[in-house]
């Protein structure tokens, strides 16, 4: 039955989909074809889709509203073709490189980076939301081959080691705006210094980092990563100019979303890529 909800909902034009979402009337019959008591009702698609020379052919496990746009559509796609460029620029011709995925959300990214540059190597994803870790776990269930690449631990990521609330009211990795919770509770959070020393790992090639605001705190608890690695890193930049002057200090070449040199000057892009000058300089 799911996978026909995602069927349908791809042929539903976007418009309609915007005016069912907002009409009070048909609010019940979308919270009953979407939702279950739960929470979001979910549908397994195959992924069969190209990222530049990367093919890709995994089971994805997402909400219907979610599968249905990845079946037809794909979703950041922008992110991923960069993020593949950048790899197949730098680190050329490997399949070995580690991945963390901070604020995985469904796990898409994660997913086709598992499938493509970290097929033998390890993508690490991070996401608090507990439904959201739920229905990573049922991808990576879905798919044999991610069974010794991918993992995904249900830890919240910032500055410092800490048990905050998370707020559940949308699919995010929030841990602010508590009073629009419908649901919230109490996750462990880390940083990304102590984790990769309490897991022993010792090179990260690519960090990707989306966390709906705390996305510097993240970047302070990662500070000791960032110096002995020569990681890309992609963040979600919500407007704060202070992530574009951090990676100022650390030494890294900032480009936007046509991966365009930027200097820091005018409108932020949504999400900036950033590599490492010693990286680019050794790739000369």
């Amino acid at each position: 039955m799911n996978r026909l909800l995602v069927n349908i909902y791809g042929l539903v034009p976007k418009t309609l989909k915007q005016s069912l979402g907002q009409s009070k009337i048909l609010k019940g019959l979308r919270q009953k074809l979407l939702y279950s008591k739960k929470g979001f009702k979910t549908a397994k698609v195959l992924v069969n889709r190209a990222y530049g020379n990367h093919l890709v052919s995994f089971n994805f496990v997402a909400s219907i509203k979610i599968a249905s746009k990845v079946k037809h559509v794909g979703i950041e796609n922008t992110v991923l073709r960069n993020s593949l460029s950048l790899t197949d620029l730098y680190f050329p011709d490997r399949t070995d490189l580690c991945v963390l995925d901070v604020g995985s959300n469904f796990g898409y990214l994660a997913s086709v980076w598992a499938d493509s540059i970290a097929s033998k190597g390890n993508v690490l994803a991070f996401e608090p939301n507990k439904n959201l870790y739920g229905s990573i776990q049922k991808t990576i269930a879905s798919n044999s081959k991610f069974n010794t690449n991918f993992k995904v631990f249900n830890l919240a990521v910032g500055s410092k080691k800490e048990t905050v609330k998370l707020n559940t009211s949308a699919f995010s990795s929030n841990t602010e705006a508590m009073s629009a919770a419908f649901e919230s509770y109490a996750i462990d959070m880390i940083t990304l210094d102590e984790f990769t020393i309490e897991h022993q790992i010792s090179n990260i090639d690519l960090i990707k980092i989306d966390v709906d605001g705390i996305e510097l705190d993240i970047l302070k608890g990662a500070a000791s990563i960032l110096r002995r690695n020569q990681s890309i890193v992609i963040v979600e930049t919500n407007e704060d100019k202070n992530i574009i002057d951090f990676f100022k200090t650390i030494d890294y070449d900032i480009y936007d979303m046509k991966l365009q040199l930027f200097e820091g000057n005018g409108v932020l892009p949504l999400n900036v890529f950033c590599v490492p000058k010693t990286l680019r300089r050794d790739a000369i």
